[in-house]
């Protein structure tokens, strides 16, 4: 599975309103010691430090939503940040179906997930977001 930490249109108002402090809330839908919801607390623990703590994080306290909806949740303002795993919502991100046919790579290396990230951003980029941006992969 590929994991993307998406984050909402609020992005735009952080880089509009230099000054303010802006809290981003932070979803998560995994436990709070598995891995892709330290890497969000990580992330935000990041962004914190390079904007001079002019944008922080809070991470809800529980899902807002089911994993399924996390992309809905981010596009209708529910929460600002979270992840989303494409095999969780079939048919919003055609492309990335291909890779989870058995039997297309001799392995899972990053050598043979790379060109896949590289076609995906050649082809779709940031437009198949919508009113989200994938800030990593």
């Amino acid at each position: 599975m590929e994991y993307s930490l998406s984050i909402g249109s609020v992005l735009l108002a952080v880089s509009s309103s230099a000054n303010s402090k802006i809290t981003l809330n932070a979803n998560s839908w995994t436990p709070l010691t598995h891995p892709l919801t330290t890497t969000l607390v990580s992330w935000c623990e990041d962004v914190k430090k390079v904007t001079a703590a002019r944008v922080k994080c809070n991470l809800l306290p529980k899902p807002v939503v089911a994993a399924g909806q996390t992309f809905e949740a981010l596009k209708d303002g529910l929460a600002d940040v979270s992840f989303i795993v494409h095999g969780f919502t079939p048919g919003r991100f055609p492309l990335a179906e291909f890779k989870e046919f058995p039997f297309l790579g001799a392995s899972v290396a990053p050598a043979e997930v790379l060109p896949f990230l590289e076609l995906w951003a050649e082809a779709y980029g940031q437009s198949r977001c919508g009113e989200a941006s994938a800030v990593a992969t």
